[in-house]
């Protein structure tokens, strides 16, 4: 009876991606590669400017809006932590009521819903996406900490309501003892430099690689996202050697526009002179 009232409320959890060409054949992804280096935290604030917006809502999280330039997060990761279940012998209790769900649904479908719990699989995702944008660089947890402190615990929304884990998990390296363990409570393995968006993210996948897509084809505005701009270090390396040598060629034109002021000057001064010397 639970499970029909649930479905009311539409899709709760996404889709399984076993293939993009399933899921979006009119427009495949460029490619399946996620680059944890690309969708950094600082890259995407720094180099991008896109704005955090943390939400309420699981079915928001990752959700980008271009034209505001927002990325949505979900801010309890507990509620993740609590439904995630590492044994193979019992469901998570949200699992069960989708296991239900797919019960009723037509037979063709109700297999992809059945075989594993699916919804264990989803919370881990979530909390993997973290560690992913904030936990596998320094930088990225220290300004995060730095700005949940200054900034976010100020919001109401925090102040009120604070989850207790979203620190941890965004402010601290995944490898951190702390950080380690609750990883390690929901079987996940260590980090990588590159990851399969079908394989190791089979739900966020595709909203993973649409973040990446964003970051790669945005072009640098501002000087602040030039200087944070490590997407590319050959091409920022030539971008702050144009800039540098532009700089000093500007400042040479400006000392010598002043040099030939300053001699103008003088020699109008020194023609006074010799101008009163022979009239007197």
């Amino acid at each position: 009876m639970f499970a029909n009232f649930l479905k009311g409320f539409g899709k709760i959890m996404p889709k399984r991606n076993t293939s993009f060409e399933e899921v979006a054949p009119t427009r495949p992804p460029k490619r399946d590669t996620i680059d944890p280096s690309l969708i950094r935290f600082t890259i995407l604030t720094n180099a991008v400017s896109l704005q955090i917006e943390w939400v309420d809502c699981l079915s928001l999280h990752l959700e980008l809006d271009t034209q505001a330039k927002t990325l949505k997060l979900f801010r309890y990761p507990s509620f993740c932590l609590l439904m995630s279940c590492t044994s193979s012998q019992q469901r998570s209790p949200l699992s069960q009521i989708f296991h239900d769900s797919a019960m009723y649904e037509p037979s063709q479908t109700r297999s992809d819903h059945t075989k594993s719990d699916h919804a264990s699989e989803y919370f881990k995702e979530v909390l993997l996406t973290y560690r992913l944008l904030f936990g596998q660089k320094p930088r990225d947890s220290i300004i995060f900490t730095q700005l949940y402190q200054k900034e976010w615990s100020r919001l109401p929304s925090f102040s009120c309501h604070p989850d207790p884990l979203l620190p941890r998990l965004c402010g601290q390296l995944w490898n951190t003892d702390e950080v380690r363990a609750i990883y390690d409570e929901i079987e996940a393995d260590d980090a990588l430099h590159q990851y399969s968006s079908q394989a190791d993210f089979p739900f966020l996948g595709r909203s993973l690689l649409a973040l990446q897509e964003y970051v790669e084809g945005h072009e640098p505005r501002t000087f602040k996202e030039l200087w944070h701009d490590g997407r590319n270090t050959e091409r920022w390396w030539e971008s702050w050697t144009a800039i540098v040598i532009g700089a000093l060629g500007l400042f040479l034109t400006f000392i010598l526009m002043l040099i030939q002021v300053v001699l103008q000057f003088y020699q109008v001064d020194l023609a006074k002179q010799q101008l009163a010397q022979g009239n007197g």
